[in-house]
């Protein structure tokens, strides 16, 4: 091999091993806290959900937000809503 090659391939090799890894920086992630709702919202917005077809899109994508929202507090290492009491029936 030529002289500069075998100089140039020793420069290439000594700035390879001179490279160390830099350190690996801490994620961080930003996410919104999910909005708090109200029992008394929590019971309308059930019946308003109950009361769409089957066959609704609206179904699709409401029961979308609710996985979300629940990704979200796992993500945040937040615990889930207390559960509402059941509404009276009478």
């Amino acid at each position: 091999m030529a002289r500069s090659r075998i100089a140039l391939l020793g420069t290439f090799a000594g700035l390879l091993g001179a490279c160390t890894p830099a350190p690996i920086p801490a994620l961080a992630v930003v996410a919104p806290t999910p909005q708090s709702y109200t029992c008394e919202q929590s019971h309308k917005a059930s019946a308003e959900f109950d009361a769409l077809p089957a066959s609704a899109q609206l179904r699709v994508y409401v029961t979308d937000y609710g996985i979300l929202r629940r990704q979200l507090r796992v993500l945040l290492g937040l615990q889930d809503p207390p559960k509402c009491p059941p509404v009276p029936i009478g």
